[in-house]
């Protein structure tokens, strides 16, 4: 029969825990930085929003803006281009 001595039993134990300890730390830094900043960041862009949704756009403006873009953006198309090829 292997005895097993209480010594090696002891030292079984203590690395296991210490294993379980490393992988616990490592766990919890993990959420830290990942889950708990982002919700964090998350409430910080919720309270932002709030400032910001009071500012409102004046549609009227804007499309008069999107309209001379479109203006601008077609009036440059090209005529018909040349085979340099031929």
């Amino acid at each position: 029969m292997i005895t097993i001595s209480k010594r090696l039993i002891f030292y079984v134990y203590l690395s296991v825990f210490t294993i379980i300890g490393v992988v616990l730390f490592f766990t919890s830094l993990f959420l830290y930085k990942n889950v708990f900043n982002t919700s964090a960041v998350y409430d910080e862009i919720i309270s932002l929003q709030r400032i910001t949704v009071a500012e409102t756009v004046n549609m009227r403006k804007f499309n008069e803006v999107v309209e001379k873009i479109d203006k601008k953006v077609s009036a440059k198309e090209t005529a018909q281009i040349n085979d340099i090829f031929k």
